[in-house]
């Protein structure tokens, strides 16, 4: 079996610390009491060797604090284990880890590991989990546990629900050192639920969005709008963003790339008060009769910086996607020295597809493609008008 390790840490004093989990044995924690990189790689394979060897023992030592790694290392390998503490009289007795204790302890250290959302789905996982609290409960009952929430979530038709149960499960065992024991596989062979197939991506055109918009309450058309020209999913709409200058400033959750900026089409909407997500979600499929979803806005947004030949390195930082390979890292640069030529590029388009560039019929400020200067009160109504889009009782199909 092997042992899990975590990345390198550092206390308060700059000393690295060994991290380590071995089944059988609480996690380890402890200050490695030195700054060599050689001196750490030796305790680190130390430890290895003494799991291996079987001397779970002496790793409990570790943990008790009886004695310190640089210590222990000196008597391994000078094998004076008779100056160790007796392994079975340690100066306090190994405690047998509850199952809850561990997953509070899990969740804890997963802080700045994973993102904020996948650790919200780990809490919601594991309360539903250990809904029901025995008493003296080990990770052993894990299997059964998760069997019990399949069964209630078949008979619930809550097929996805459990599959997000099963993988948080499984990243719990596998966290804390259980992997390839017969707790962890388990828990693997646990079939999951079949689900229904992903519903494909719904990219508009620029009239076909005006489409939609037209089609929608007065309030949620200005919130479709502003999705369909920033790219933000429902999520950020309702987060935290701020116009800064000539852009827009996205201050995206789900991960890092996510905090971005973006060109500026339009005047962005806030959604006002009174209209949730899931309301604009169910006007939206209701006026296209299931076709749209709130999320084909920003797949929308993405098909518009393909089609103004906007670079795909810029398409990928306005969407929130993080580089792929250095070489992307370095080319992306900072996305201030060409946002205003992306801008243009992106308005050019639009008013080429749209069928205003050249005709004349409406001005400038009336446009929802506007610049940062213009400040229509309505610009979704009008340029629907002037473009002759009407949603009617059919949708524009893709």
């Amino acid at each position: 079996m092997k042992p899990t390790r975590k990345r390198r840490r550092h206390t308060a004093k700059g000393i690295p610390e060994l991290r380590r989990r071995f089944p059988g044995v609480p996690p380890i924690r402890v200050s490695s009491g030195t700054h060599s990189v050689r001196a750490f790689n030796r305790l680190d394979k130390m430890l290895s060797d003494l799991y291996d060897t079987g001397r779970l023992d002496y790793l409990r030592l570790l943990v008790d604090g009886a004695v310190t790694p640089l210590a222990l290392l000196d008597r391994v390998r000078g094998k004076e284990y008779e100056k160790l503490p007796p392994p079975d009289e340690p100066t306090s007795a190994p405690k047998v880890q509850l199952l809850e204790e561990q997953v509070t302890a899990w969740q804890t250290e997963r802080v700045g590991e994973v993102s904020d959302d996948q650790r919200k789905n780990d809490r919601w996982a594991w309360k539903h989990l250990l809904v029901h609290k025995l008493e003296d409960e080990t990770v052993e009952s894990v299997p059964a546990r998760v069997r019990a929430e399949r069964k209630r979530c078949r008979e619930a038709k809550q097929f996805t629900a459990f599959n997000r149960i099963k993988a948080a499960a499984l990243a719990f065992l596998r966290d804390c050192g259980y992997k390839r024991t017969k707790v962890y596989l388990d828990v693997l062979d646990i079939a999951v639920l079949p689900t229904a197939p992903k519903r494909a991506g719904m990219p508009l055109t620029p009239k076909e969005a005006l489409a939609v918009a037209a089609a929608l309450p007065e309030q949620s058309r200005r919130a479709w709008w502003t999705m369909c020209t920033t790219g933000m999913g429902p999520g950020e709409l309702w987060g935290w963003w701020e116009l800064e200058g000539g852009h827009i400033h996205i201050h995206g959750t789900k991960r890092h790339g996510r905090d971005r900026l973006v060109p500026l089409l339009s005047i962005p909407c806030r959604p006002m008060d009174g209209l949730t997500a899931s309301m604009l979600r169910d006007q939206i499929e209701a006026a296209t009769k299931g076709r749209v979803q709130p999320y084909d806005a920003r797949r929308t947004y993405a098909k518009w910086l393909a089609m103004a030949k906007v670079i795909s390195i810029h398409q990928d930082a306005y969407l929130g996607h993080g580089p792929k390979t250095m070489t992307e890292l370095y080319q992306r640069g900072n996305e201030r020295s060409y946002i205003e030529a992306d801008a243009h590029r992106l308005r050019e388009w639009l008013r080429v597809e749209l069928g205003v560039a050249q005709a004349g019929e409406v001005s400038t400020e009336a446009l929802e493609v506007v610049t940062a200067e213009s400040r229509s009160p309505q610009p979704v109504i009008l340029l629907a008008a002037s473009t002759g889009v009407s949603m009617g009782d059919q949708f524009v199909a893709v």
